[in-house]
């Protein structure tokens, strides 16, 4: 009985690994990249490439980012109220981070007074109160090597609203935030 016992424990655990096998993946398929979850990287640079439609900017207020090449856009729609949990006149305010990379030829001249945009070659600052519909900024980056990442802190009114987060030409909104994306040159 008690060998019984052993045989079916001993069954059971191959059972067990099997399955922890077929629902994780084989030992050694992790992701490279564990530091960086998945629901926060896009599956592909290709889901941010391309501008959106401005006309669809104007719908709804939030973040518009998108990329072609290595130049970077960070547009924002103001919000339009009510019904909204913001203050009066909500601000778009974060970090960009570039790592294995530089950033280059920054142009902040289609954000109004008092926003602003500050930078070192491997991060941006800024804060935008938009005055206007549409203001943003854009920027390059010049990539170190084959391949640099690029992690996005977007907020608005200091808090963290994915929802609001809209990139590439097909809008796809972001899952979570901050939004870390390598591109592959």
């Amino acid at each position: 009985m008690i060998k019984t016992m052993k045989i079916s424990a001993l069954i059971a655990l191959l059972l067990l690994s099997a399955a922890c096998d077929a629902i994780l993946g084989p030992p050694g398929s992790e992701s490279d990249y564990p530091a960086v979850p998945q629901v926060s990287s896009l599956p592909s640079d290709q889901l941010i490439e391309g501008q959106p439609n401005l006309k669809l900017i104007n719908i709804s207020g939030g973040y518009y980012v998108w990329k072609d090449g290595n130049s970077w856009h960070v547009w924002v729609s103001r919000l339009q109220g009510p019904p909204n949990s913001f203050s009066v006149r909500p601000f778009f305010s974060g970090v960009i981070q570039v790592d294995n990379g530089v950033i280059r030829d920054v142009d902040r001249t289609k954000i109004s007074p008092p926003g602003q945009v500050h930078y070192t070659l491997r991060d941006l600052n800024y804060r935008i109160e938009p005055l206007t519909e549409i203001e943003g900024f854009n920027f390059n980056v010049r990539p170190m090597g084959s391949r640099y990442c690029i992690k996005l802190d977007l907020l608005v009114n200091n808090g963290s609203t994915p929802k609001l987060v809209h990139v590439g030409r097909s809008m796809y909104v972001v899952d979570t935030l901050p939004l870390t994306m390598c591109v592959q040159q």
